[in-house]
């Protein structure tokens, strides 16, 4: 027994490390200047999973009846069909959504794996990454964030060789996920630490949307831990006066108040006064997303093709550049029609069917059995909240593993506690 122990201890430790190491290099360094770095990693990822497989030879079975597994297959499919022989073939790379594919489909494996110590290995993984990416941030924008802190410039922190401010601001809010669960239903303070640098970090990204992230997960937590609806009103009371909180520390610290207050005001201002002909950041994507609900419906099934909005529609006389949507929802719908918008969205409709449905022996379940299925479902509810909210923001489907791995995360979850309950 003891040896079994110590062996699952080294498989964990080995899963943790292998896990950070490809989320770290998914959120900051995919490029080819570390191309070398990038071949090792995922060399290593390959391996372990074989070793895994190999090991426990029936984890196979779970990787191919796996409806993770499934619906990635099938949307990787209908991409490389758009990307690999559509109109804009350029501006799809064959070798850069197979690296995408490896890295998904090795931390399936290593969860799969994981035998109940999934959420430990998450949250040891993503603590990690929360590390390595700010010190990562640090280094690469060291003047910067010294003028930062000393108020000098209002430049916006976190851009790194994957993308922008608002990429890494993304980033943080998947990263911060189990840590802030952590901290408020299990109630582990050890946490906290890591929760504030990865806060601290996300806010100086000056992303509106992240800002905006923090606030949802404070309210699911706040509603979905409440044991009734007395304790939901006190918890959502707590809320209003975070939010107040965050929003007075916004205006008052000279350096937020720059990063998110202004930006804050302006987007409220552009939404209240929308024009379709400013050039703003916020009207700009309103206009983009309201033209691709628009016309998505000139080919309703099967969509314009990869990257066609950007191409067709995107054009900014300001920016100078094409832009793609910044909306999952409607690129999904004009590039992919309503074809791809099922394939991409019927894992997380299953996931939310899964965390609505009524547990059969609940009468019978014990209070600590209870306890453990309504943690479970908030956990992933938390995902699946979030990775919903920031698709009407962005673009996820084309280069990001977040909505792949943050939706197949929630879905795994809950199938890891079927014997708590009879969730199907």
């Amino acid at each position: 027994m003891e040896k079994t122990l110590k062996i699952k201890s080294i498989e964990n430790f080995f899963s943790i490390i292998i896990i950070s190491a490809i989320l770290f290099t998914n959120f900051a360094i995919e490029n080819s200047k570390y191309i070398t770095y990038i071949y090792i990693v995922t060399s290593i990822a390959i391996l372990y999973s074989i070793f895994l497989i190999v090991k426990k030879p029936l984890l196979l079975k779970k990787i191919f009846i796996n409806s993770c597994t499934i619906w990635i297959a099938l949307f990787a499919i209908e991409m490389f069909c758009y990307g690999y022989y559509g109109l804009y073939q350029n501006q799809y790379s064959l070798e850069f959504h197979l690296l995408n594919l490896i890295y998904i489909f090795s931390i399936i494996i290593i969860l799969l794996n994981s035998e109940g110590d999934l959420q430990i290995i998450l949250l040891k993984s993503t603590g990690l990454v929360i590390l390595a990416l700010s010190m990562y941030i640090v280094v690469l924008n060291d003047l910067n964030i010294i003028s930062i802190i000393n108020n000098e410039t209002s430049s916006r922190l976190g851009t790194t060789n994957v993308g922008n401010v608002n990429t890494t601001a993304m980033s943080y809010i998947f990263l911060l996920i189990p840590s802030i669960y952590a901290i408020f239903v299990e109630k582990n303070i050890k946490c906290i630490p890591i929760a504030l640098i990865g806060i601290i970090f996300m806010l100086f990204t000056g992303s509106k949307k992240g800002i905006l992230s923090l606030l949802i997960i404070a309210a699911t937590i706040g509603v979905g831990n409440s044991k009734n609806q007395k304790r939901i009103i006190s918890n959502l009371i707590k809320v209003i006066i975070l939010i107040g909180i965050l929003l007075l520390i916004c205006y008052y610290i000279p350096q937020l108040n720059s990063l998110i207050w202004k930006r804050l005001i302006s987007m409220v201002n552009s939404i209240t006064n929308y024009d379709s002909m400013s050039q703003s950041s916020t009207n700009l994507r309103i206009t983009f997303i309201i033209t691709a609900f628009t016309k998505a419906w000139n080919k309703p099934f099967f969509g314009h093709g990869w990257g066609s909005f950007a191409m067709t529609y995107g054009y900014s006389p300001l920016y100078k550049t094409y832009l793609y949507t910044h909306n999952n929802y409607a690129e999904i719908l004009f590039s992919f029609g309503l074809v791809g918008f099922v394939l991409y969205y019927w894992l997380p409709a299953k996931v939310i069917i899964m965390l609505l449905k009524k547990n059969k022996n609940e009468k019978e379940m014990s209070e600590l059995d209870k306890k453990r299925l309504t943690q479970s479902k908030l956990y992933c509810a938390l995902f699946v909240i979030i990775l919903l909210f920031i698709d009407f923001g962005t673009v996820s489907c084309y280069s990001s593993i977040l909505g792949f791995l943050g939706f197949s995360i929630a879905h795994m979850v809950l199938k890891d506690n079927q014997k708590i309950g009879d969730i199907k």
